[in-house]
């Protein structure tokens, strides 16, 4: 009986030594996520309100028919 679960031990470590050597193999091979150009631009001031007017709480947001409109109700 104890010769069973050493055998099984012995299975599991060698399965885990497998899976982490292919793993890090796989891992060198694929490209950095973070390596590619940023095509975003920042506009620090796109959220400008007119005159008189504060950010508050949004109590809804719906799409007009039209489908390209937004509507938003403080």
């Amino acid at each position: 009986m104890r010769h069973a679960h050493a055998v099984k031990y012995a299975a599991g470590i060698a399965i885990l030594a497998v899976a982490a050597i292919c793993g890090e193999s796989f891992a060198q091979g694929t490209p950095d996520p973070n390596s590619a150009p940023q095509t975003y631009r920042e506009d620090p001031g796109w959220a400008k309100l007119t005159e008189g007017r504060k950010w508050c709480a949004v109590s809804a947001v719906d799409i007009d028919r039209d489908g390209k409109s937004v509507w938003v109700f403080d």
